[in-house]
């Protein structure tokens, strides 16, 4: 909108629409990317008062991203972690599941102190990482999306003795794709055969089915049409809705303001900031977060 003379819009392999930029709007662009009208979203059952915590995070640092962090999240909360690229919130959320050396800090999921040494052991404990690089570190592009759904299992689909069942594990597959609107809904298709919200989609499968409490999202549309983005929100908030803990990073600040129940700001690897109801906006996230105006938080 701001560097352009004229937009053309492409949907599904054809012109769908092109126009001067000075007779359109964003909202027309959008409407005719995804062939509907392109609704906002907003949360509709924000977290009930008096929710318990249901997950808490204390001392939490990475060698590259900063601390001591801690944060509390409730039963049906998502809370929102806002900042400038290189302010340390990915590194933040990494740390918490132990991807990677010399990170520290102490977790508990449902009153309970859990020891996290290892990616596996927060899978244990309950805990989902959703990362942002899905093809690299969420998905085996190469294998089908039913394998994938299997991802996290332990013995979950084994057959005979340690022999994997290929038959629970589709199964498995298409409950979860029938339930998330996954489209195609051939879960033997390869991973890499689904456009971007859809292998979100996946990568969020593959958690659902495990007693899984505690959901960590980094940039969780990234690579995701505008269309799909909506979809993806649905399936956090309604991760929220049935009582599971949701922390969301994202560099999308409009994303943030429409998921979040609080929002915390991070700048050079510290919360500077915590928000709530009105004062989640893009003025107060964006002034926090470069340090325009000073706040301090419990």
């Amino acid at each position: 909108m701001s560097i352009s003379d004229k937009v053309v819009v492409l949907r599904d392999g054809t012109v769908n629409y092109t126009q001067p930029i000075a007779q359109t709007s964003e909202q027309d662009i959008v409407r005719n990317m995804v062939g509907r009208e392109l609704l906002s979203f907003k949360r509709q059952h924000p977290v009930p008062p008096g929710a318990p915590v249901l997950f808490s995070a204390s001392g939490v640092s990475h060698p590259t991203g900063g601390g001591p962090l801690s944060v509390d999240v409730r039963a049906g909360e998502v809370l929102g972690i806002a900042g400038l690229v290189g302010s340390g919130r990915t590194e933040f959320l990494r740390a918490i599941i132990r991807a990677g050396k010399g990170s520290a800090g102490t977790v508990s999921v449902d009153g309970k102190k859990r020891r996290i040494r290892s990616p596996r052991d927060s899978r244990n404990a309950g805990i989902a990482f959703i990362p942002e690089e899905r093809k690299h570190q969420g998905l085996v592009l190469q294998v089908p999306a039913y394998f994938n759904v299997a991802l996290t299992a332990d013995r979950q689909f084994n057959g005979f003795g340690p022999i994997i069942s290929v038959r629970k594990q589709i199964a498995a597959a298409e409950e979860a794709a029938a339930r998330m609107s996954l489209r195609p809904a051939n879960v033997r298709l390869n991973a890499r055969q689904f456009s971007g919200g859809n292998q979100q989609k996946i990568v969020i499968a593959k958690w659902t089915w495990r007693n899984t409490k505690v959901f960590l999202f980094d940039e969780p549309t990234k690579g995701v049409d505008v269309g799909g983005k909506v979809e993806i929100y649905e399936l956090i908030d309604a991760l929220a809705n049935a009582g599971s803990a949701v922390i969301v990073v994202s560099s999308d600040l409009p994303e943030i303001i429409s998921l979040s129940d609080r929002v915390k700001v991070m700048r050079q690897g510290q919360f500077v900031s915590e928000h709530t109801g009105d004062d989640i906006n893009e003025h107060s996230l964006v002034a926090n977060a470069m340090g325009i105006a000073e706040r301090t938080t419990t």
